[in-house]
């Protein structure tokens, strides 16, 4: 993009094209790209000028949170939503032979998500601060996202970005049929790939930093709890790997006895727990950034509305349906914020996953109870 705007070009449009198979491996469970993202440039008028900082930047905000659910509305979802609005969002940025703040300081392309001013931080870097906060409308509703903790805000994100584009039907089935590139995976490969791969959904390291890092997750606190972390790939946990952490080993021992009172002590438990973790002084992995946003501080530890959920979830899997019960008129009778995000969980975990199953579950429950 860099080299394309200081060509003396302007971006005036950006169009996904569905490209890629999907149903191939590598877009299994994971944030793969199912387009290419085909940009529309213009040769930039000689005449073009200097633009305002405050004005470009609101009109990228604006192009966004038009451009973003047409997107989706047409079936473009996930991580090729958001790529597919980087266009859109560079147009009022891209006509002009550059930008300036206020205090007369060039707004650069690219530059350091983590500083606090413009010509410090980047364009690029509100664009995805927009394109996250506008992907958390689409997914939690028009009301104050900043209800929910950030683990929820993560997860939501997280399963809204790994959706995948779904390819217009097509009545020839050889036009399904492509070659393998030298370059490319075979078929065989992918499917070794998948084998290897350790459950739950996964996603590059780099599309989970610019996704989260806008929104103020402290992805370091999360590491462990709701995601892992390896060689370059963020893993959102399966819910089952959190059966220890949230109900106990005893809880999940065919057989044990396990009542509303043990449920509530491992709450607190955890809390405890989560606060002694906190006061420790944390240390970044080589090579990582520490994921904050200016200004902003980390949440107080809390056994949170998704520790809710997904110990709901659990306790459906394994079969204690008298003490979901117990759990859920609990849990309804506190706050409205544990319905509404089971809610929106339920329609981000993919078809047939058994996070989509266990949720199902929960709310027939629920249901049940109202």
């Amino acid at each position: 993009m860099e080299g394309i705007l200081r060509s003396g070009l302007k971006i005036s449009a950006s169009w996904p094209i569905t490209t890629e198979l999907a149903n191939r491996m590598v877009a299994r469970d994971t944030a793969a790209l199912a387009g290419s993202v085909h940009l529309v440039c213009r040769p930039r008028p000689a005449d073009a000028g200097i633009g305002d900082w405050s004005a470009v930047k609101t009109a990228m905000e604006k192009r966004i949170r038009e451009w973003l659910p047409t997107l989706v509305k047409h079936g473009v979802r996930g991580a090729d939503a958001i790529f597919s609005c980087l266009g859109p969002a560079l147009e009022s940025y891209s006509r002009y032979e550059k930008v300036l703040t206020a205090a007369d300081r060039e707004v650069p392309l690219g530059g350091d998500p983590d500083a606090t001013e413009p010509e410090q931080r980047g364009f690029l870097a509100y664009v995805f601060e927009a394109l996250s906060k506008e992907a958390l409308r689409q997914v939690l509703g028009d009301a104050d996202t900043e209800g929910f903790e950030e683990d929820a805000r993560m997860t939501a994100l997280f399963l809204w970005t790994l959706q995948s584009t779904k390819p217009a039907s097509n009545g020839d089935k050889k036009a399904e049929i492509t070659e393998n590139d030298e370059d490319e995976p075979s078929d065989d490969e992918d499917e070794q790939k998948a084998k290897k791969a350790k459950a739950g959904f996964s996603m590059p390291f780099d599309t989970f930093i610019r996704i989260t890092r806008p929104m103020g997750i402290h992805y370091l606190a999360l590491e462990g709890r709701v995601i892992a972390i390896e060689k370059g790939v963020v893993r959102l946990l399966p819910v089952r790997e959190r059966s220890e952490q949230l109900l106990g080993e005893a809880a999940t021992r065919p057989g044990a006895v396990i009542s509303l009172e043990d449920v509530q002590q491992m709450e607190l438990g955890l809390v405890t727990k989560r606060q002694d973790e906190a006061a420790l002084p944390s240390k970044p992995k080589r090579g990582q950034k520490v994921n904050t946003v200016p200004g902003q501080a980390q949440e107080e530890a809390t056994f949170t509305a998704l520790d809710r959920i997904h110990r709901a979830m659990l306790l459906f899997g394994l079969g204690r349906s008298t003490l979901l019960r117990q759990v859920l008129e609990k849990e309804l009778r506190q706050s409205k914020r544990f319905e509404r995000l089971a809610l929106s969980l339920n329609a981000l975990y993919p078809e047939g996953s058994d996070e989509r199953r266990m949720l199902e579950g929960v709310q027939a429950a629920m249901r049940g109870i109202r």
